[in-house]
């Protein structure tokens, strides 16, 4: 935030500026958000494409992911496009060195030891196949299973991000039953606002079908935890 009171201040330093003005504490508040959304652009950023050196991780976390993200050749899901509703279960590895809060991206040489990883991506066929098999994975954390997280990522998010981010969440708070995601199309892009706010007006019926789903596979209570935007497709 910042004060717009001396905005229209006719000199900085003795020398008009282009008919309007700005004090110099003004124009470093309003280049912060800038600098801070390019500099956002160009950070690493998670990938859930299955990885060779996850094979020797030890420890798995399953998401059961749910997303209207559409399904394209040559690649998981797309960055953006919207599609029909899919689901796949994703194996994460998370790294022995974890630290509490953190998602542990990797360099240029993967190791399981100190990155968050991909061990393998499962795609249901369908809703029923989805259903079975969160039925099962119920059944089998026994009394755990009775009420499940659901998480839903933000504005500014890749579908790999929000897979790692849940997982991240289910290691640090040691949640013993089944987790899922739901991923709906953000771009993934800091200016990419106006877009998100629309793909999620049209994400809300994909969130419902998945909620019916883990109901019906057994969940006797579920826990919705949605951050930012997505706090808009839970309400």
């Amino acid at each position: 935030m910042f004060s717009i009171s001396h905005l229209n201040q006719p000199y900085i330093d003795g020398r008009r500026a282009m008919g309007r003005t700005f004090p110099r504490p003004a124009r470093a508040v309003l280049l912060l958000p800038l600098v801070a959304l390019l500099l956002g652009g160009c950070a690493p950023r998670a990938d859930i494409n299955p990885d060779r050196a996850a094979v020797d991780a030890r420890e798995l976390v399953p998401v059961y992911v749910d997303t209207t993200r559409a399904r394209i050749p040559g690649a998981l899901w797309s960055d953006a496009e919207p599609g029909r509703l899919n689901y796949a279960r994703v194996d994460v590895s998370v790294p022995e060195e974890h630290e509490l809060g953190l998602i542990e991206l990797p360099g240029s040489r993967p190791d399981p030891r100190t990155d968050f990883l991909t061990r393998r991506v499962e795609p249901f066929a369908d809703r029923a196949a989805f259903r079975a098999t969160v039925a099962r994975a119920l059944a089998a954390a026994g009394p755990a299973g009775d009420e499940v997280v659901v998480t839903v990522h933000g504005f500014n998010n890749t579908m790999d991000e929000g897979v790692f981010r849940a997982a991240q969440m289910i290691r640090d708070f040691e949640i013993a039953g089944p987790t899922f995601h739901y991923a709906w199309p953000s771009r993934g892009a800091p200016l990419a606002y106006a877009a998100d706010r629309d793909a999620v007006l049209l994400a809300r019926d994909g969130l419902e079908r998945m909620l019916d789903d883990i109901r019906d596979a057994g969940a006797r209570g579920i826990v919705i935890v949605a951050h930012s935007m997505g706090a808009q497709v839970a309400m």
